[in-house]
């Protein structure tokens, strides 16, 4: 059966960028797993698809994750204009991690596949600019742009399924200099 996870965030928006209609790509994608994750933000929620067959051990790690809410209160830690928007790594969130949460933490290898960087792509940030391999734990980016510049450096492990209008009210709040103050709290 499918089950998708909640996950809770807060966003801090910097810079301005516009957004292309679609990526000029052509590169058939794998399909992505049953569980899919829900990104919930102030802006409205993100639904993440991802390739368990493609990086096992990411999908695993984000999925496990999602599960012991280690992502609740998370924030964005980067937007580059027309390039990708980045999320914290989930020991800057709001409240520190519970032993149990940071427990389900794991540095991973990378686990390189032949897509590309598209607009969509979700991918794990490591430790390092990608050029000596460093580790990933759980911090990742969406790119909004194709970013060949970046591929086979950074593990691929799934696709923004919805929410490209979420980062449109991004681009929007972050263009007006404005600050996000509200913050989510996890519902039933």
């Amino acid at each position: 059966f499918a089950r998708t996870f909640l996950v809770l965030a807060t966003g801090l928006m910097l810079g301005v960028f516009s957004l292309p209609a679609r990526s000029s790509d052509t590169e058939e994608r794998p399909d992505v797993a049953d569980e899919k994750i829900v990104l919930r933000t102030i802006a409205g929620d993100m639904i993440l698809g991802l390739y368990a067959d493609l990086a096992p051990q990411h999908a695993a790690q984000i999925i496990r994750c999602a599960e012991g809410g280690v992502f609740d209160g998370t924030h964005f830690l980067r937007l580059h204009p027309r390039f990708m928007l980045q999320a914290s790594a989930a020991e800057d969130r709001l409240t520190p991690l519970e032993p149990t949460q940071a427990s389900l933490i794991e540095s991973l290898e990378t686990e390189l596949s032949d897509l590309r960087h598209v607009r969509g792509t979700l991918s794990m940030s490591r430790d390092t600019d990608g050029s000596d391999g460093g580790l990933a734990q759980t911090y990742f980016f969406v790119t909004f742009v194709d970013s060949p510049h970046i591929d086979h450096k950074y593990t691929v492990f799934g696709k923004l399924l919805a929410g490209w209008d979420v980062i449109e009210e991004f681009q929007e709040e972050s263009g007006s200099g404005g600050r996000w103050r509200k913050r989510h709290r996890r519902s039933s």
